[in-house]
């Protein structure tokens, strides 16, 4: 019904041509005892390119991203006892710690993130003096601070 007329197809139609073609197929597939196919000079050149790549990022990451880490941990953990903050330059603008009520966590004045070394609010740290003081010439706790809210602005 149908003609075998490209190359292709004419090729590998009878079962003489069919078992030439495993053979061939057998001989490139690379394994114990069977030969390699050939190798062009582009692939060779370009496996051994890929070679001194590999090498080149292998030696940049041990001989340089490491150490550079280690040295750059060792100069920032130096430098720590500078990182303070300076309290004498706050500014108490209207929208710093403005909350509609207490948080269910803590103390209730602080948010989840506050942290504080590095968020500073005086009236926070005064609120927080005075329930030191309190806790250090009481053996109760004190209450108060958590129905306390701090600063409150009213935007009408």
């Amino acid at each position: 019904m149908f003609r075998a007329t490209s190359g292709a197809v004419r090729r590998f139609s009878s079962a003489a041509n069919m078992r030439q073609a495993t053979k061939y197929v057998e001989t490139v597939r690379a394994g114990p005892g069977r030969p390699t196919p050939p190798m062009l000079e582009s692939e060779r050149a370009a496996i051994e390119r890929a070679a001194i790549a590999a090498n080149l990022w292998y030696k940049l990451t041990w001989f340089g991203a490491i150490p550079f880490t280690f040295i750059s941990a060792a100069v920032i953990f130096a430098n720590l006892e500078h990182q303070h903050l300076d309290e004498t330059n706050y500014v108490a603008y209207p929208y710093l710690n403005w909350h509609l009520g207490p948080f269910p966590f803590g103390n209730g004045l602080r948010s989840l993130f506050w942290n504080d070394n590095n968020n500073y609010n005086p009236a926070l740290a005064e609120l927080l003096k005075k329930e030191a003081e309190s806790v250090a010439s009481s053996p109760t706790i004190p209450t108060g601070l958590k129905t306390a809210f701090v600063n409150y602005p009213t935007y009408e």
